[in-house]
């Protein structure tokens, strides 16, 4: 897929060069993937149907840009990288739609977080809290086993 677009990259330089005054230079700040002959954005449909066909050339099946950009961002979470990062990847001005639309692929980071905590906090004693997860002192069990 990188091949491809590298591919398009030079195609669109050609298109620019082609183009001269007539390319659209309103849209060169948002340095557009896909564009016109004349440097318009593309019409969602025909992006669609170049992707597809680029990854089918590639031998990877049918993909639509939104997907490529969820396995990319879900691919960059599972590597570790911090969401901040990803978040900045993908365009987001912060974290919190990152966090919600790839919290599934958080959850090993939580994990992981979590291992060396308990390494540094050691296990559980037991008769430490209570069922419903409120904290108990040692002589509370004591009263409540009859003990004292």
């Amino acid at each position: 897929m990188i091949d491809a677009l590298r591919e398009r990259l030079v195609l669109q330089d050609g298109e620019r060069a082609a183009a001269g005054v007539q390319w659209a230079d309103d849209w060169a700040a948002q340095e557009l993937v896909f564009t016109t002959g004349n440097g318009r954005p593309v019409d969602a449909s025909n992006l669609r149907r170049y992707c597809r066909r680029a990854c089918t050339a590639a031998g990877i099946g049918r993909w639509s840009p939104y997907e490529m950009r969820h396995s990319a961002a879900s691919l960059m979470s599972a590597a570790g990288v911090p969401l901040e990062h990803v978040a900045d990847v993908l365009g987001h001005n912060g974290t919190a739609m990152a966090a919600l639309v790839y919290r599934h692929v958080l959850a090993p980071t939580v994990e992981a977080g979590a291992a060396p905590m308990q390494a540094l906090l050691g296990e559980p004693r037991e008769g430490i809290g209570s069922p419903d997860g409120s904290p108990r002192r040692d002589n509370q069990a004591q009263h409540e086993g009859g003990e004292g």
